[in-house]
């Protein structure tokens, strides 16, 4: 089973929410996965309750389970055991200011094996000038580093990610197919799981 997980310093950049939709994903291509919420106020395990609650089962037990996404609560204390077990980290940021500092101070702190994990997430992205520049500057501190990979960026879509995590009795990608989420989130996941079926590469 391959760990693949979620941490930011920076709260309301949408870590439980990204979780989510890799376990969405996974569901939509029938790979069996697992969760752990390491974050104390548990909202990805709230969702996956609901799912159930709702009649839909979204969670493989770890003994099958191809994947374990683990929702951190940040990137130090308890959180950092996991990051240490980590197949990949991701690490989901809004291209702005506070988030891109947040984010990238955290980078150059880390040692270089956790660095080589890590990829970073644009979330919320509405292709902004200020957000433009805020990408260019992410991707120019990881080929500084030479480490880190910058992945495509999410948009800034609340009517449909909006109630994600109210959880559903179908699936996510199911009901919204056709409003290009389905697309985009493809693109993040094919690079994810190249990075954590081909190690280090």
């Amino acid at each position: 089973m391959k760990n693949i997980v979620i941490a930011s310093d920076k709260g309301g950049v949408g870590k439980s929410t990204l979780a989510a939709l890799i376990i969405e994903w996974m569901n939509f291509n029938n790979i069996p996965v697992d969760l752990v919420d390491a974050d104390p106020i548990q909202t990805t395990r709230t969702w996956a309750d609901n799912c159930a609650a709702d009649g839909r089962i979204v969670l493989s037990a770890q003994s099958i389970a191809s994947y374990l996404i683990v929702d951190t609560a940040g990137t130090s204390g308890s959180s950092l055991s996991w990051l240490q077990k980590a197949n990949v980290i991701l690490a989901p940021f809004q291209p702005h200011y506070a988030d891109i500092k947040t984010v990238l101070d955290w980078f150059v702190s880390i040692n270089k094996s956790l660095q080589q994990k890590t990829m970073f997430v644009p979330n919320r992205y509405q292709k902004t000038k200020e957000q433009k520049e805020g990408l260019l500057q992410v991707k120019n501190a990881l080929e500084e580093e030479k480490a880190g990979i910058l992945l495509p960026a999410i948009s800034n879509r609340p009517a449909v990610y909006g109630s994600l995590l109210n959880g559903s009795n179908e699936n996510f990608f199911k009901l919204h197919s056709d409003h290009g989420s389905l697309g985009e989130i493809e693109d993040v996941m094919s690079l994810l799981l190249e990075k954590v079926k081909g190690g280090e590469k």
